[in-house]
């Protein structure tokens, strides 16, 4: 527990500590306490105030997003800086019950790949090769949340919180956010529901960030034909006429069972009226048959983007950990 001393000072405020209680709660969390609520915690943690502990986690007033930021800081330390240093965006889900708990609605939860009743959260993931870790997350507030005053009141939402926004709009306050904090990533990943988002991808590319974003496979660019001539094509189109000819066999990252291989097709993306535009499109076809179709304004060779194609597997690893 010497390892909390670097943070105590965030959970001091309006004149009390409450180091205790952080080091309480984290103890419990950290146990093999298979149902983690406080009740279980007190009877598995010596000296556990119920009601102090419960104060803590849910009313008291200790600075929440400095503790995220430092926390943000100090693994910089140790995964930005590299050549291969990402940043990684997606979302958890929270199955729950009821309709109290914040942002909870029926919506699309990824835990069970159905809509349920849950709660969902945008994740920021630093990482570098195989290490990857949560940095950042911002609850998704449906605009069933936002438009209902009452409810936010009952459920203590901040005032500054109140907003409707997109899953891609709270991806780019993480973005964002971690440019502020000088984290330092060469790339940014993520999966088709904020790839096939224009307005982020254009706020990354003002920032001078590169991306691999996934887009969905029926989604149409404009490139050219064999003949020269512009057409306006689905990219698992484009996989099908030109993939078992043109694409690259490329051997971009070793696995516990052996090296990894993929069939790789890259191809030139066109503006609506003729003009080649920085970005070109991505897609692979892996040992197993999954085929990833991604878009990138990074100019790196097949391996490469291929191989960051494949990167976003560690955010599934850094949300079993957490």
């Amino acid at each position: 527990m010497e390892f909390c001393d670097d943070y105590s000072s965030y959970f001091i405020s309006q004149g009390r500590n409450r180091t205790l209680h952080a080091r309480q709660y984290l103890s419990g969390l950290l146990g093999d306490i298979r149902r983690k609520n406080i009740e279980r915690i007190g009877e598995k943690i010596d000296q556990v105030d119920y009601q102090l502990v419960h104060n803590f986690v849910s009313e008291s007033n200790w600075n929440h997003r400095a503790l995220v930021d430092q926390m943000a800081r100090d693994a910089n330390t140790l995964l930005g800086g590299n050549s291969e240093s990402m940043l990684l965006l997606d979302e958890i889900s929270f199955l729950k019950k009821g309709t109290r708990s914040v942002g909870v609605a029926r919506q699309y939860c990824g835990c069970s790949g159905k809509i349920e009743n849950g709660q969902v959260s945008v994740l920021g993931v630093l990482g570098c090769q195989r290490d990857a870790t949560i940095i950042d997350y911002r609850l998704y507030l449906p605009e069933a949340w936002t438009q209902d005053c009452e409810r936010m009141d009952r459920a203590h939402v901040p005032a500054d919180e109140r907003t409707f926004k997109t899953k891609p709009e709270l991806a780019w306050e993480i973005i964002e956010n971690a440019i502020n904090q000088g984290l330092e990533f060469n790339w940014v990943g993520m999966d088709s529901l904020y790839g096939s988002n224009s307005k982020l991808l254009a706020k990354l590319e003002e920032q001078g960030l590169r991306y691999v974003a996934d887009v969905r496979s029926n989604q149409k660019f404009y490139v050219r034909d064999v003949s020269g001539a512009l057409v306006y094509q689905c990219v698992d189109r484009l996989w099908i006429e030109r993939g078992g000819e043109q694409a690259e066999h490329v051997h971009f990252r070793n696995a516990t069972k052996g090296p990894l291989h993929a069939q790789v097709l890259r191809i030139a993306l066109y503006d609506h009226d003729g003009c080649q535009n920085q970005r070109c499109l991505v897609i692979s076809c892996d040992g197993t048959g999954a085929i990833k179709y991604s878009l990138t304004n990074d100019q790196a060779s097949a391996v490469q983007l291929c191989y960051r194609q494949h990167q976003r597997y560690w955010i599934e690893r850094a949300i079993q950990e957490a």
